[in-house]
């Protein structure tokens, strides 16, 4: 149900872990993990909500409704504060 590939992409060019952004959702990480490894699996309105709040992605690009990613990932924090919570 979520769009597990724009999700890795948007973490790994943030350089952030799983468990980075299931804190900033709200969710543990484990429960994020089930929700992008099993496609049966669906997250509540909330968690989309979120998930397009932190990362900057509409929640139709969160749910894999758009096929092109032509648009700019945008950091949810400036990048000095990403750094700060990345170590």
């Amino acid at each position: 149900m979520l769009n597990t590939p724009l999700i890795k992409y948007w973490l790994e060019v943030h350089g952030l872990k799983l468990r980075y952004l299931a804190a900033r959702v709200g969710v543990n990480a484990n429960y994020l993990s089930s929700l992008l490894g099993n496609p049966r699996n669906r997250p509540s309105l909330e968690v989309v909500v979120r998930l397009a709040d932190v990362t900057g992605y509409s929640m139709d690009e969160i749910l894999g409704r758009k096929r092109k990613h032509t648009r700019r990932v945008q950091p949810p924090m400036s990048d000095a504060r990403l750094k700060v919570v990345a170590e």
